[in-house]
């Protein structure tokens, strides 16, 4: 729209222009359910690539600080292990979660 600016008020009155130009469709904001996955999923991702990092970090490390890593690395993969257990025993409390992740499971190379 050609303004260089970044406040609140031209963000508003650019967002508000937008809305009245395009007119996107309203969408339903999902079920708490996925939201909670999906913020398990991203913790769980987080984890995975600190486990990664400490483990690359590793191979450079005195002996003294291998044992801190390994240390640290187990109670990562623990928290790994407790987030699936909550991520399966959320699915498995909730139909919108199971039907996806019976649909999710059907397709060759995701399951």
């Amino acid at each position: 729209m050609g303004r260089l600016a970044k406040t609140d008020r031209l963000d508003a009155l650019t967002l508000a222009t937008f809305a009245e130009r395009i007119k996107p469709e309203p969408r339903p904001l999902p079920e708490p359910c996925i939201l909670e996955l999906a913020a398990l999923a991203t913790h769980r991702r987080r984890l995975i690539r600190m486990i990664t990092a400490e483990l690359n970090g590793r191979r450079t490390a005195t002996p003294p600080f291998k044992k801190q890593i390994n240390m640290h690395v187990a109670l990562m993969r623990e928290q790994v292990k407790q987030i699936d257990q909550q991520m399966k025993r959320l699915i498995d409390a909730r139909q919108p979660l199971r039907e996806l992740s019976t649909l999710l499971r059907s397709v060759p190379g995701i399951g």
